[in-house]
């Protein structure tokens, strides 16, 4: 996006706030908001604990033990205003260390905003499934890195 678009989705999304008015901004839905505030949600899908570390290349969202299955962390970010915000976790367990990317704005941003601004994550062997709220399961599998 060139300086000139981010210039003017700023302008246009100030514009948008001042028009609702700040009452209004804040008690608005924050996945249908300008700027939709994302959730994602890390769970156990294996049968044995598993070590869990997301981060960004600005926030670190520290280090979580998920002991059991059906375990969850999560956090809550907004997307920047460039479009290119991406998490990544690294996951331990059994000795194995594998990363997924967690949330990349091009990949995830329209099927996680379908899902209510969530991007729930079921941690599998074979790699990361997103939760597909159109089929009711775990079924958008990406590879680890």
């Amino acid at each position: 996006m060139s300086f000139s678009k981010a210039a003017l989705a700023l302008v246009l999304a100030l514009a948008i706030h001042q028009a609702i008015g700040p009452d209004q901004a804040l008690v608005a839905d924050a996945c249908i908001d300008f700027f939709p505030k994302f959730t994602t949600i890390v769970e156990n899908q294996m049968g044995y604990p598993i070590r869990v570390h997301c981060k960004s290349k600005d926030n670190d969202m520290g280090e979580h033990i998920l002991d059991n299955f059906g375990d969850v962390t999560q956090f809550s970010f907004r997307s920047n205003i460039f479009g290119k915000t991406r998490f990544w976790c690294d996951v331990l367990w059994e000795g194995l260390w594998k990363v997924y990317d967690a949330f990349v704005d091009r990949r995830d941003y329209y099927r996680c905003l379908h899902n209510d601004c969530k991007c729930h994550w079921g941690i599998t062997p074979q790699g990361p499934c997103l939760y597909n709220v159109d089929t009711n399961k775990f079924d958008m599998c990406e590879p680890w890195r």
